[in-house]
Parts: structure tokens; sequence; C-alpha cells
């Protein structure tokens, strides 16, 4: 059998095969698995490469479907509330969440924001502090950036982003 080399998609024999596992939704209160032999393929041009499958992004241990089922309980609670309800740790949810936020960031142009505004305010009591950033001209949607912290650091990793971002 021949399969796509990853890189330019010419069909090529396989090299090899490595047993793999991902970690799909759960079957009620029990895990459920998914495990393949994934070909690695020999490219003239791009030498021994992976496979990708469709049930999973590149790099993950959890398929596409346990990571929507994820990010939509992120978007209902706390990060640490979900990861005990999907019994992952919260760092590996942290994870998956940074990913998927990154892939959604990434397109912005913010070449046409002039006036931005900014607040501090505290999260929980004590000293735990986030710093907005808003386009004081939008209605709809106005948060930029946002990021744990007050003072210098929160402005200088604004200015990062905002250079990232044609601004």
């Amino acid at each position: 059998a021949k399969y796509p080399c990853p890189v330019c998609g010419q069909a090529c024999s396989a090299h090899d095969f490595q047993e793999k596992t991902w970690w799909h939704l759960n079957f009620f209160q029990h895990h459920c698995y998914i495990h393949a032999s994934v070909p690695r393929v020999k490219c003239q041009e791009h030498g021994v490469k992976r496979v990708e499958v469709p049930w999973a992004r590149k790099g993950s241990a959890f398929t596409l479907l346990f990571e929507q089922a994820a990010l939509a309980l992120v978007w209902e609670m706390s990060v640490n509330a979900a990861a005990r309800i999907i019994e992952i740790t919260d760092k590996r949810l942290w994870r998956i969440v940074e990913h998927y936020v990154g892939k959604a960031v990434s397109p912005f142009n913010l070449s046409d924001i002039k006036p931005v505004g900014l607040d501090e305010a505290a999260s929980k009591r004590g000293h735990n502090y986030a710093t907005v950033f808003i386009d004081t001209e939008k209605r709809q949607e106005p948060v930029v950036f946002a990021t744990p912290g007050k003072g210098k650091q929160p402005l200088k990793q604004f200015s990062a982003f905002l250079e990232a971002h044609e601004g």
C-alpha cells in the first residue's frame, strides 16, 4: 500500500508502523482509547515521516472529539473544574486550550486599532490581578488582549502582542 507523505502528499511506501494510542471520549464512566498502527513513510524528498491520522491533531494524545468536549467544558467552567470532570491534569487541559486559542488568535490583524483602554482588575481576593486591554471604538467584543498581572509587565506583553499582529 502507498501512503501520502505528510509534507508533500506524494504517494510513498511504508517504512514501518508504530503503535499509537489516543484518549477518546469516555463511554459513561469508562475511559475509551483508540489504538492504531500508524505507518511512517519514506519520502524521496523529505525522508521518513509519520502519516497524520484524521481523528487527532499532530502531537496530541487525545482525539479531536475529546478536545472538543474539553473545550466545551472550559467554556462553561474553570479549567481546574473541567480537568476534574474529564479526569486529566489541569496542565494537560491548559495545553489544549492554549493550542486552540493560539490558533484562533494567530490570524488577527490589529492594524486598524487606534484608541486602546486598559483596566487592572483583582481576580479573587488578595493580590491576584488581571489586566484587560480593549478597543474603545468597538461595541461588540471589544477585548483585544488579557493577561494575568498588573504594572509594566502586562504592558510589555500587550506591546509584543500588538506588534506580532500588525498593530
